[in-house]
This record gives structure tokens, sequence and C-alpha cells, in this order.
């Protein structure tokens, strides 16, 4: 369903290749069978290879990773990684968190990846200076619409701006994708600037809020910790509103079984995923800036929207829900006991106000929020819920002509899937709002 509400990385590189492949490969997801259930699930080599690459890299680049550096000649007579050691176990115990079977082979991809990873720092430093990993990160574009997620967002003492890392454990350079994952990366991170999403020290404090960086270096590190390699990207991908339209044509042409018009040859790629009839289709708007263009006319604050998503699933966040529903649960009682001494109730209540109101003075400076956010946050839950049937009737000049590519009972079915979308890709912590209204603008 991804396909047909978002842009992705692949779908550019396949326009590139040729328009068809878009067209075709919508339809092929569409029409054949569900593949059979697995019985037992099978072992996911690929993934625990990418994420040693991953956890390597960002505790090599971590201040124990530099103690470990500097401490390297005292490893062993040999310069051996042993088992023993307190860093390599640490990075077991998180690898092990992660899904990771630590198997003869994945302990050996593990001691390539760090004997890498140092030859990697030592050049870094060199060209960066001291990198700092902030954490893991996305970029959204509004106007495709879609996301990246880059491995890492860093900052470099000498660029004083964030970089993006990419890290690829793979066993051979694959020069080609890779370069064009990361000129992808840069051209999206350029427009719209980078979220950081995990805790991180901002300005010598602890902060759990994620935070937008718009003035991103140009730049993607790809790093190849077992081959201890690293290049940097610095070329970009050309989005503009044309070539969005255009895959979108194609994607809405694959929908109904067609194709668009390209002059291709016999040896063009997209043969090998079969052939359709050539079609023509003015391109619908995407549906979930449809529907975020209707949350924005009911007024409905996306940036708070996002923040109770978020601190919801943040352990912070949710002991701030509970200890809120704390307080309200108390509050109850008190209406209750009123009755029976008001004088007695009504100190009560002035008291838990106080407490109420100390607890949300903490809350903000731990997370950093505002003491409006966060007041906001604790009252009653405003302007969170949307009138569906309203988006549907305001915006149905906008929805129609998706009703008679997919057919109105689906659209219907899909409703769920599309708000989803919206809310993932257009709720951002600040100035949901202005994003929305510029990529309603771009296509309109």
């Amino acid at each position: 369903m991804q396909g047909i509400f978002t842009v992705s990385r692949n779908d550019f590189y396949d326009y590139l290749r040729c328009p068809k492949i878009i067209s075709l490969r919508i339809h092929r997801n569409l029409t054949r069978p569900p593949p059979p259930p697995r019985l037992t699930p099978k072992r996911n080599i690929p993934y625990e290879i990418g994420t040693i690459g991953e956890v390597a890299t960002r505790e090599i680049l971590s201040e124990s990773g530099e103690e470990f550096l500097e401490d390297e000649g005292e490893i062993g007579e040999e310069g051996e990684i042993e088992e023993s050691e307190i860093f390599p176990r640490m990075i077991e115990i998180n690898l092990e968190k992660k899904g990771v079977q630590l198997d003869q082979q994945m302990r050996d991809i593990l001691k390539d990846s760090l004997e890498g990873l140092k030859s990697i720092k030592k050049y870094l430093t060199d060209e960066y200076g001291d990198i700092t990993i902030l954490g893991r990160a996305e970029s959204r574009s509004g106007i495709m619409p879609g996301k990246i997620r880059p491995d890492f967002v860093a900052m470099s003492s000498e660029m004083k701006k964030p970089i993006l890392i990419e890290v690829k454990n793979t066993a051979k350079l694959n020069s080609k994708p890779d370069n064009f994952q990361a000129s992808f990366y840069n051209s999206i991170s350029q427009n719209n600037g980078v979220l950081i999403l995990e805790e991180r020290l901002d300005s010598g404090k602890n902060s759990i809020i994620p935070k937008l960086y718009q003035d991103v270096l140009p730049e993607t590190l790809l790093v190849y910790p077992r081959l201890a390699t690293f290049q940097v990207v610095s070329d970009t991908v050309k989005i503009t509103q044309n070539i969005i339209n255009e895959i979108w044509q194609a994607k809405q042409l694959g929908l109904i079984g067609k194709t668009p018009h390209t002059d291709c040859n016999s040896k063009c790629p997209h043969h090998k995923l079969g052939d359709l009839p050539e079609g023509n289709i003015e391109p619908a708007i995407p549906l979930p800036l449809v529907y975020a263009q209707g949350l924005r006319e009911q007024g409905r604050d996306l940036d708070l929207d996002y923040l109770r998503k978020f601190l919801f699933k943040n352990p912070v966040g949710s002991e701030f829900f509970s200890t809120l529903g704390d307080f309200k649960s108390t509050d109850y009682q008190l209406d209750y006991f009123k009755y029976q001494d008001s004088a007695k109730a009504e100190t009560k209540r002035k008291e838990l106000e106080s407490n109420k109101e100390k607890y949300l003075d903490l809350f903000s400076e731990k997370t950093g929020l505002s003491r409006k956010t966060v007041e906001t946050l604790s009252s009653r839950r405003k302007n969170i819920w949307s009138n569906d049937k309203k988006i549907l009737k305001e915006m149905a000049n906008e929805i129609y002509p998706w009703e008679k590519i997919i057919g109105e009972k689906k659209f219907k079915n899909m409703h769920s899937s599309i708000k989803g979308f919206t809310t993932k890709i257009y709720s951002i912590p600040d100035k949901s709002d202005y994003f929305i209204k510029r990529a309603w603008e771009n296509w309109k």
C-alpha cells in the first residue's frame, strides 16, 4: 500500500531508468497472489550484518570508542580483539538486544568491522575533525510526499553543521546504488532539513524531544566498516515538481493497468517486468497531502499531535501522562469528598493544584519544552480529533480522481491507511502548518 501513498528513493531510481518500471511494479504488486505463509521464521542475515555495522560505527565514533582506540595497543600481543574486553562485549550485548545471533560467522564480521572502523575513524578525524553522532534521524518531503531515514546524523567540529552517515557493511562496494542513495539523501535533507529523533545533549542539556536542523551539510558519508573505507558523496538528485508529477502519473497509470508513453528500445529494463498498454492521465494530488490540507483547514494542531504521539512512545512521556492521570483521579475523588467536608476538600484541591504546577515545571525543564506547550499537553485533548466526513466533503474535488482510479469501495477501505500516512509525513514538531501549505501550493 505504501507505494500508492508516497514516493520513495526507489521510485526515483526506477523513474531515471524508465517510468514504465514504476507502473509495472505497482500493477504487479496489486495483481500477483499473496505469498504463502511462512511456517518457520527465517533468520535475516543481511539485517544482522547491517546491524553489526551500524552498532559498531556508532560505538567507535563515541567517547567509549575513542578510549578503545587509544588502548588498542594493550588489547593483545598481536592486536587481536579479545571477547573479554569491555568495549567489544558492550557491543555484543547491544547486538543481542537487537536480535543478532552472535555465532562464529557474526563474531568474525564484528571483528572485521571494528578493525576496519579503526582506520576509517583516523581518516574521518583528519577530514572533519571530531565527529559526534547526534542519533538517528529522518527528513521528510511534503511535496513528494515521502521520507528518508539515514543511519545517523552527526556534528563535525570542523564543519559546524550536521552531516549524514549511511553505513554499508557489505563485503564489496556497490557504488552505483549506494551513491544514488546518498545523493537522494542530500537532496531531501537540503530542501527539508533533518529531524533528530533520539535523546541527545542540546546546548549542554539532555533533551528527548526531536529537533529539526534546517541547515545541513550537503554531504553524506558512506561508511564501509568491513572494507575499511568510506566515500564522501556531495552529489544530489534532481527533484522537481515536473518529475514528481510524472512519477505520480506512472503510479496512477499502473493502478489501472497502463504505463506512460516512453521512447524505449528493445533493451530497456522495463521489458523484464512485462508490458502493459500505454495510457495518459492527469496526475491526482497525493492522498496524504489532500488529507493533510483537510486537517489544516479544520485547524488541527499537527505540531501538538506529533508531540503527543512521540511522548506516548517514550518512557519519560509515558510517565508524564500516567502522572497526569493520577492527578485527575485524585481530583475526581475530591469532587466526591467535598459533599462530606467542603473546607477540607478545598484545601486538598489547592495542594493538588500546587503539586501539579510544580510537576509541570519540572517536566518542562527536563524535556526542554516550553511551559505553555507542557500546559497544553496536560489539558484535555483539544483539537486532535478530525471530522473525517467533513474532510471528505470539503476535499471532494481532489479525492474524486482517486475514487475513479481505485474505486469508491477500495478508497473507503483505504481511508484509515491514508490517515496513518498523513500524520507520519505531515505531523512534525514545529511548523507543520507551513510544511503542508508549502507542499499544497506546489501542487496547486
